[in-house]
């Protein structure tokens, strides 16, 4: 009796599966009575999720590509801005040279109490280390003495020949001791007088305020350009 009832569960079965093959409603039918409302629906969300999935794609897309054009603009105003702080400093600095210049008797008294003679030309200097010993000086090093900012010679209380080198520039920074110094050897070198390194400027790079102390350069202090 047990197989009979077995067998014709089986039988019943293969038969809803034949229908279920065969028949779409039969199938439909069987998919709402052993699915829940969630479980059918779920095709339909999982499209509409893949629908507002693929828009806030096309959105962060499009917000990159905004944020990508406000960027390079942001760097090429920010480029803008440097080149223009680049201009405005040369042309601070350039103003700063050719006022040192017109102190040239100024800055000789506060380098050693000298009395200003002439102000030497890059001809000058040129003529002077000529014939001089220049081994081991390197071209590079020669022609940035010659286009020094300024060297003067000078004469101290007893009317000896004294040599002064200035390098000038806004805010100083290592870079002009180093060449002030340096052309203040070349030209004691060259000469065999006695030179003055010199830094005319308006400030101090912070890493080179021991320059006041040390006493192997002169700081002129010049006045904030108008």
């Amino acid at each position: 009796e047990e197989l009979v009832v077995a067998t014709d569960t089986l039988q019943l079965v293969e038969e809803i599966l034949r229908l279920m093959d065969e028949r779409p409603e039969v199938l439909e039918a069987v998919r709402a009575r052993v699915l829940t409302r969630e479980l059918l629906e779920m095709p339909e969300r999982l499209s509409r999720l893949e629908a507002v999935v693929e828009e806030l794609v096309a959105t962060a897309r499009e917000h990159t590509a905004r944020f990508d054009r406000v960027e390079a603009r942001l760097d090429s105003i920010e480029t803008t801005v440097n080149r223009m702080d680049g201009n405005f400093g040369s042309l601070k600095g350039r103003d700063l040279e050719l006022t040192a210049k017109d102190q040239v008797s100024e800055i000789a008294r506060r380098a050693g109490d000298y009395t200003f003679i002439e102000q030497l030309t890059s001809n000058d200097l040129y003529v002077m280390h000529r014939n001089a010993d220049t081994e081991g000086i390197s071209n590079d090093d020669l022609r940035s003495f010659r286009i020094g900012d300024i060297v003067m010679r000078v004469e101290d209380t007893n009317g000896e020949t004294c040599y002064v080198a200035v390098e000038s520039s806004y805010t100083a920074d290592e870079r002009d001791t180093r060449r002030a110094s340096r052309n203040a050897e070349l030209l004691t070198r060259f000469t065999g007088c006695p030179a003055v390194p010199v830094i005319a400027s308006v400030n101090l790079d912070r890493r080179i305020e021991w320059i006041t102390e040390s006493g192997e350069f002169v700081w002129y202090e010049m006045d904030e350009p108008r």
